[in-house]
C-alpha cells in the first residue's frame, strides 16, 4: 500500500485546502500520538476489506470544526461531527483508490484515542501530517 502515499498525501491537501483553507504537510509517522486526540474511522467493504482512520490532536479539531461552523468556541457534537466528515471526505477519496466494488460504512468517531482498542487488522499505510502545529496521522487498516 505504500505505493498509494502519493494519492494519500494529495487527498489530504486536498481536503484540508477546500474545507479549511489551511496547509497540512507530510511528516514522519509518529511513533504513537499521546495525550488529547480524536480518531475519525470508517469502514471499507468489498474486495478490498479494512478501515481508513485519521487521528487528529483534540486542539486541532476544535479549530477545525470551528471552521466548518464558523464558531469560535464548537460544541461537543461539532467536533463530533466535524471529525466524521473529515474522514468521509478522505475515506471517500481513498475508496475511489482501491479495487472495486467497495463501499463505505457510516463514519464513527472515537473521543478518548489512546484508549481505543482496535481489532484484528494489519496497519498497511501509515502517514504522519502537521498542520498547524498539531499532528494527524492518516492510517488504512486492512481487517485479518
Amino acid at each position: 500500500m505504500d505505493s498509494l502515499k502519493p494519492q494519500v498525501t494529495d487527498i489530504a491537501t486536498m481536503v484540508w485546502d477546500t474545507m479549511f483553507a489551511l496547509t497540512i504537510t507530510p511528516t514522519p509517522v509518529p511513533a504513537k500520538l499521546e495525550g488529547d486526540f480524536r480518531i475519525g474511522l470508517i469502514h471499507i467493504t468489498g474486495e478490498w476489506n479494512g478501515s481508513a482512520n485519521i487521528n487528529i490532536s483534540g486542539p486541532l479539531v476544535e479549530r477545525l470544526a470551528a471552521i466548518i461552523f464558523s464558531t469560535p468556541e464548537p460544541t461537543r457534537d461539532e467536533i463530533q461531527d466535524a471529525t466524521g466528515e473529515i474522514i468521509n471526505m478522505i475515506g471517500g477519496n481513498i475508496k475511489a483508490i482501491l479495487p472495486e466494488p467497495n463501499h463505505l460504512s457510516v463514519p464513527d468517531v472515537i473521543w478518548e484515542g489512546e484508549s481505543y482498542s482496535w481489532p484484528d487488522n494489519t496497519i498497511t499505510l501509515d502517514m504522519g501530517f502537521a498542520c498547524e502545529g498539531q499532528p494527524v496521522q492518516i492510517q488504512l487498516r486492512q481487517t485479518l
